[in-house]
């Protein structure tokens, strides 16, 4: 009894660090770093928007400040009239409520330097949204100096109803919320083995604890590429793909919608604004030249993209109104012949004009001659697919702050991607063996391919490899009628949600369902299990056609919103012009020059491109073995046909069975796979690459298992 109690009381402790930790990193946020200002104000305000100064006698100059953010770490206040041998201090008083005192700050006049943004540093701490009182003196000065006041515009609204040259400054969290979440995921499983092995139920406490460390090891490595130096590709992968999801999310936050209500119900759509079509997160304004921001700097010129949104103004265009409310009528539209992918405007106005008073050009609204304004944006859907992605992704992020939401989504897609491939290595534990499952779980975690898709939003990873998944469970309870019947309804609803979101790889992804029932099934038959190959081969026609089912049930649903109500319209036109053009049989007489080339490409001209790979397979792997990782299983095969007069079925049979998996893609997305090379080689890791790695390594551990026993 004394050691069962000491065993609650260490327990009790172990639970209070736990918490503790996961307290301080997660809602307490206490790791800070750094003085973080605006880069608005790192200029120097033009001069016809300074102000008379308020001068900082013994009374000061009082003005009120609204923290917007965590961690208010001070200020940057501008003074004038300063001399270098000042005497006295600059004093510094916040209150609460205009009477409750938080702070003194009292720093030598001598060291504040003249008509410069100068750093306070306060203390304590400042909750967000409240409202403080600042007031700034002087104390013993020989020369008062003047804080500066400017035009109300450069302000930021955490500077309240004051002109007050000043601007907030924060520390930033040293860990973002990523790594906060995956810290705490980790602490997490850390507690639920220590708590499993005292309850005495250590096994599936374990298996949970194990499955939460593999999953927050693979989400770490799908947000920050961790494991692979040379993997340059991952921080800007497919971001132009990605940008059809996250481009309706901004565009509902900045007001901008489909141009058609019916799109509303797409989930993807291309957003094009003042800065040019949304394809990348690095989209800026005009910055060549005489131009910064997309304003130029000696005349009153702005620079936008030119595109189908905004080529009205030069015909229609009248004014433009900028962020900031002020409104400049249009003189003319200069041309520049080093540049024709913009449109210039001059404005009648006395001075140019800069981000920091008028806002950024994405937000200009163009006045047209009939009065109408053109919004500062438009969506175009994105009609190839359904998008469910996309809107599950818009809801979510109509809950997320503005400025960490592509990161949270990152994190929640590679969260998803990351359990479900953990999910897949235990069961391939549990079903095989441990070298299995740890090659898989290394080939997930180091496959450049993987790793690269595993957060992006577009591609949703984890959507590819659940009907595996399902194909797997189902195999594993073959011989329980309940259990495959949740297969089956699991299959079509994996592959519906699946095509729902996309259609690539879709092949392959089907392909995955009944690749381990086909497996086995190879294996029963060669073991002459004849009761076991029927229910296999049942199971699989019937997994299969749930799957198929499924990829029915989201052309159904695609083709009534691409045939506006009509299904059979919808269908023809996903077939005509999207399916053919990827596929086979198109009429090069509807095509553009650009698809020619991948249609009159042979299958096996894109086969024989796919091994040749861009990458390494693997982190320390070089791309160049990557034929002799698909030959020397088979010479293994050969040699033990040749030397045993046998093979072992089951490996031989998962070579087949994920190298057709694999290709499949290859073969019915033939001119996709032509023109994809960037992206279509991560069809190998279905599977196929892991059975490779398994094979090789399982000889060599066999053959060292041979030399230790002296055989």
């Amino acid at each position: 009894m004394k050691n069962k109690g000491r065993k609650l009381i260490g327990f009790g402790f172990f639970t209070v660090l736990i918490l503790t930790l996961i307290l301080i990193i997660g809602p307490l946020d206490f790791f800070t770093n750094g003085y973080y200002c605006d880069d608005e104000f790192d200029i120097s305000v033009a001069e016809d928007d300074l102000q008379t100064p308020v001068d900082l006698n013994e009374e000061g100059c009082v003005f009120t400040i609204e923290p917007s953010k965590r961690h208010l770490a001070g200020f940057e206040i501008r003074l004038t009239n300063q001399i270098s041998d000042n005497e006295g201090d600059l004093v510094i008083k916040t209150y609460e409520n205009n009477s409750k005192e938080i702070e003194t700050q009292r720093i030598p006049l001598e060291k504040v330097g003249n008509d410069v943004w100068y750093k306070i540093y306060l203390t304590k701490n400042y909750k967000v949204g409240r409202k403080y009182t600042v007031n700034v003196s002087t104390d013993g000065a020989k020369k008062i100096p003047g804080i500066v006041t400017i035009d109300e515009d450069y302000l930021s609204n955490e500077i309240v109803e004051s002109n007050i040259a000043a601007v907030l400054a924060y520390a930033h969290s040293t860990f973002t919320i990523s790594v906060k979440t995956l810290f705490i995921l980790a602490l997490t499983g850390i507690w639920i083995a220590v708590f499993g092995k005292l309850s005495g139920k250590s096994k599936i406490f374990i298996f949970a604890s194990v499955f939460i460390f593999l999953t927050a090891g693979l989400a770490w490595v799908f947000m920050f590429n961790s494991m692979d130096n040379l993997n340059t590709l991952f921080d800007d992968f497919q971001e132009d793909s990605e940008t059809l999801i996250t481009g309706p999310i901004l565009a509902e936050e900045g007001g901008v919608w489909f141009d058609k209500k019916g799109d509303l119900k797409y989930g993807l759509g291309r957003l094009y604004n003042n800065l040019g079509q949304y394809v990348s997160y690095s989209q800026e304004p005009y910055n060549k030249r005489s131009y910064v921001d997309g304003y130029h700097t000696e005349d009153p010129i702005i620079a936008v993209k030119k595109d189908t949104f905004n080529e009205r103004i030069i015909e229609e265009g009248t004014a433009v109104r900028f962020a900031n409310g002020d409104e400049f009528r249009i003189i003319s539209f200069p041309e520049d012949k080093k540049d024709t992918g913009n449109i210039f405007i001059e404005l009648d106005a006395q001075r140019p004009f800069n981000k920091y008073k008028f806002g950024n050009v994405n937000d200009i609204t163009f006045i047209l001659k009939n009065g109408n304004e053109l919004h500062t944006g438009r969506l175009i859907a994105y009609i190839s697919q359904y998008g469910l992605a996309g809107r599950i992704y818009r809801h979510l992020a109509r809950h997320i702050e503005n400025d960490i939401e592509i990161e949270v989504l990152h994190l929640l897609n590679s969260l998803a991607t990351a359990a479900v491939l953990s999910a897949i290595v235990l069961l391939l534990y549990k079903k095989y063996n441990m070298l299995l499952a740890a090659i898989c779980y290394l080939t997930f975690l180091l496959s450049p391919w993987i790793v690269n898709f595993g957060r992006n939003l577009y591609w949703v990873e984890f959507t590819w490899f659940i009907p595996f998944l399902v194909g797997l469970f189902c195999a594993m309870h073959l011989k329980e009628r309940k259990m495959r019947i949740i297969s089956y309804i699991l299959a079509w609803a994996s592959i519906a949600i699946k095509s729902l979101c996309g259609y690539e790889y879709i092949s392959v992804v089907m392909m995955g369902t009944i690749s381990i029932l086909l497996i086995e099934c190879a294996d029963k038959i060669a073991k002459g299990k004849r009761n076991d190959v029927l229910l296999l081969l049942r199971t699989t026609v019937i997994i299969g056609s749930a799957a198929l089912m499924g990829f029915m049930t989201a052309i159904v649903i695609h083709a009534s919103l691409r045939g506006n109500g009509s299904i059979m319209e919808g269908i023809k036109s996903i077939i005509e012009v999207d399916v053919l053009r990827r596929t086979h049989g198109a009429n090069l007489n509807y095509l553009g020059s650009l698809w020619w080339e991948s249609m009159n490409a042979s299958v096996w001209e894109v086969f024989c491109e796919y091994f040749k790979f861009s990458t390494e397979i693997i982190t320390g792997i070089n791309g160049n073995l990557f034929p002799s990782l698909c030959i020397t299983p088979l010479i293994i095969f050969g040699y033990d046909i040749y030397k045993k007069n046998t093979v072992n079925i089951k490996q031989a049979a998962a070579y087949c069975v994920l190298f057709l998996t694999s290709i499949s893609w290859f073969c019915l997305a033939k001119s996709h796979s032509y023109q994809h090379p960037h992206m279509n080689y991560v069809v190998w890791y279905f599977g196929f690459v892991q059975i490779c790695i398994y094979i090789i390594v399982g000889r060599i551990v066999q053959a060292r298992l041979k030399i230790k026993r002296g055989e």
